[in-house]
């Protein structure tokens, strides 16, 4: 009787540049599936991402630009500023 514990991610890119994860923890007996568990989270622009998988990294790499960071953070800025609206 072996047990396999089996990881796999899924990454979505969002167009304001957030990044969404969801992780899959997979458990296999012998080959056969046993059970699996989900965790998401949500990479924002300019987040540390050194603790994500390989892919993650890069996809963030590739997507975070400076100028798509710098954006975010005057839209983020902006938003704290500007009064609430009823």
């Amino acid at each position: 009787m072996a047990l396999e514990k089996r990881v796999e991610y899924q990454h979505e890119v969002l167009a304001d540049g957030h990044i969404q994860v969801r992780k899959d923890t997979q458990i296999w007996e012998d080959g056969v599936f046993l059970s699996h568990s989900y965790h998401r989270h949500v990479l924002r622009p300019g987040q540390d991402t050194s603790n994500e998988d390989e892919l993650g990294k890069a996809i963030a790499a590739l997507v975070h630009t400076p100028e798509l960071v710098a954006n975010f953070l005057a839209a983020e800025r902006a938003r704290q500023i500007a009064p609430n609206r009823v």
